[in-house]
């Protein structure tokens, strides 16, 4: 129910009602946590206009631009990302999984495509690695924020960077359309779990079904 919820498909959720919240104020969060498609891929151009002219800079830009394609992708967690492997990509059959470790220690895998792991292999290569991981390599998926590739980024700092991704945004943003700015500045790691489900959604209803010959 929650994920119906979350995808857009249900207004609320029957099996946590609380006093004192009736539909309307349940919607009303359902929405506020959701970035459009259109805002999303301003987000996405807005990045890749960030100036880049020193090193740090530079350095910012690809972890930041691989970050939100990173949680965007797999709907990972805060905690499940920055105790990411980079091992954890793996590849079988011909498809790529990334195995997570969730709340309580549940493990699972998440199907990511090509594009996502293209974009790993750019931000490898920016530090040097090898674009794709090897099966003992112990470094982490998200470096830290000198770039150290045995070091994790925190949290704390995963939190923190989507959030200026955002906040830079709104600032681009609103002149033009101050509601999609006052929606950015309020968004959050979080509000890229249920956007991510929601554009998996429709990217999977928009997708044509195949028909077989009479």
């Amino acid at each position: 129910m929650t994920y119906l919820m979350s995808a857009g498909y249900l207004a609320g959720n029957p099996l946590a009602l609380r006093s004192g919240h009736n539909a309307s104020s349940r919607r009303s969060r359902r929405v506020e946590r959701y970035i459009d498609h259109a805002l999303w891929d301003h987000v996405l151009a807005s990045v890749e206009q960030w100036p880049r002219l020193a090193e740090r800079n530079e350095q910012h830009y690809e972890r930041s631009r691989w970050l939100i394609r990173l949680l965007h992708h797999t709907a990972l967690r805060v905690s499940e990302a920055a105790n990411a492997k980079a091992a954890d990509f793996h590849q079988r059959r011909g498809k790529w999984w990334l195995h997570v470790i969730g709340r309580g220690g549940a493990e699972g895998e998440v199907h990511v495509r090509d594009a996502l792991i293209t974009d790993f292999a750019r931000y490898r290569a920016f530090h040097g690695l090898p674009p794709v991981p090897s099966a003992n390599e112990t470094g982490p998926a998200v470096m830290s924020i000198a770039g150290d590739d045995a070091r994790y980024l925190t949290p704390a700092g995963i939190y923190l960077t989507v959030k200026e991704v955002f906040r830079r945004m709104a600032d681009a943003l609103a002149p033009r359309d101050p509601g999609g700015a006052v929606a950015l500045r309020r968004a959050s790691t979080h509000w890229l779990r249920h956007s991510a489900a929601s554009h998996q959604a429709d990217a999977s209803q928009a997708q044509p079904t195949s028909r077989g010959s009479a």
